[in-house]
């Protein structure tokens, strides 16, 4: 049977990558996972479609308003230049302009017309006006179709307006190609960059393009390169034989591992003398009947539930509250590090062994800092 595979954790695989060569001077850290990133195709297939639907509107709308520009001239001409009178009868001008009649000619070739002036004394008179000549042409002509209705419904079929072609407003032509072209591909464009600059914040924690590494370059630590880094000291109330130079980083701790200490009970509130008198104040240590001997108890090493208080008051994000098991953190296995006290492979042995609780100390610790314990200047 296979033997079961160790977790390896990131840190893990970095720590045996570069546990030949420095580290520090010549590094291409893993960041945390970074996820696929997401393609450009389906923004792309998605501007083709708007910019294809775009101009399909584009080309039936100058369609619409050509067929619209077109009836509403039609409609004015209709009824600022009559075509036809109520009988069917072309009006005067229209007849003059069909049968080529002038002002010169009209007197001869009126007489010639099918009969429309016979018996009638217009050629005997050549000072006619306008109205007068159109008010003969209507009496007689209006009197010669009456007799010869064929001709009549000639006549009305001949002036009739031609009816519109719907069709012809939308088949291809150069204005509306080119009114549709240009708007689809503002549209289109516009769109386009929008939707590129949406995907590039969707893709900005998915990819490393806008960082240029160099050796040497400084990065954001791993937690368990702080712990293999740097020194452990309590955060709150115990001592410890760690002799620090500055504060790096903090982390809350479990008691996983850890022993129980003896911690000197304390006044719950004030305690009152026979006489009335405040004896032992809230908080105080409280001692035997001898009066020199503090009265312990035992408790945990480290306050759990201070910590949870901690953070609280901070605010901190329940998926950011982490607490760490000292028993799981190597402390100075081998004694291969000479910065770090000797003798305890496991983070736990160095608290059992040096965290100590004074007396005058009220709080019990809930979790520690992480230190530097060299000579080094600290800027704040």
């Amino acid at each position: 049977m296979a033997a079961k595979k160790k977790n390896v954790t990131d840190y893990d695989s970095l720590r045996q990558r570069t546990q030949d060569r420095d580290v520090y001077m010549e590094q291409q850290v893993g960041r945390s996972r970074i996820h696929e990133k997401f393609s450009k195709r389906p923004r792309q297939i998605f501007v083709a479609v708007i910019a294809v639907l775009i101009f399909l509107a584009t080309y039936f709308g100058v369609g619409l308003i050509q067929l619209g520009y077109y009836a509403a001239n039609q409609a004015v001409s209709t009824q600022t230049q009559e075509s036809t009178s109520s009988s069917g009868l072309l009006s005067f001008s229209a007849w003059c302009d069909q049968n080529g009649f002038t002002e010169a000619t009209l007197g001869e070739e009126y007489d010639y017309a099918q009969g429309f002036w016979k018996g009638s004394d217009f050629n005997d008179h050549e000072e006619f006006t306008q109205e007068q000549v159109e008010g003969l042409y209507n009496e007689y002509a209006q009197a010669y179709l009456a007799e010869h209705p064929e001709e009549r419904e000639q006549v009305l079929a001949e002036s009739a307006e031609p009816a519109i072609d719907y069709v012809s407003f939308f088949t291809p032509d150069f204005l509306k190609i080119i009114i549709a072209l240009f708007v689809s591909s503002v549209v289109a464009s516009v769109l386009y960059q929008t939707l590129m600059r949406q995907l590039d914040a969707q893709n900005l924690m998915n990819t490393t393009d806008d960082i240029n590494q160099y050796p040497n370059d400084q990065h954001i630590a791993y937690p368990q390169e702080l712990q293999d880094r740097f020194d452990w000291f309590p955060d709150v109330g115990a001592h410890c034989d760690v002799q620090v130079t500055s504060l790096i980083s903090h982390m809350m701790l479990t008691n996983k591992g850890l022993g129980k200490i003896a911690v000197p009970e304390r006044a719950k509130k004030d305690v009152l003398d026979s006489d009335g008198d405040i004896a032992v104040y809230k908080g105080e240590v409280l001692y035997s009947d001898d009066g020199e001997t503090p009265i312990y108890k035992q408790m945990p090493m480290i306050d759990e539930a201070f910590g949870d208080y901690i953070f609280d008051a901070s605010n901190v994000p329940k998926k950011f509250r982490i607490k760490y098991n000292p028993s799981d953190i190597d402390y100075n296995p081998e004694d291969k590090n000479r910065e770090k006290l000797k003798g305890f492979p496991k983070l736990s042995d160095m608290i059992g062994a040096t965290w100590s609780m004074p007396l005058y100390e009220p709080q019990r610790p809930a979790g520690a800092y992480l230190v530097d314990t060299s000579p080094s200047n600290t800027m704040v």
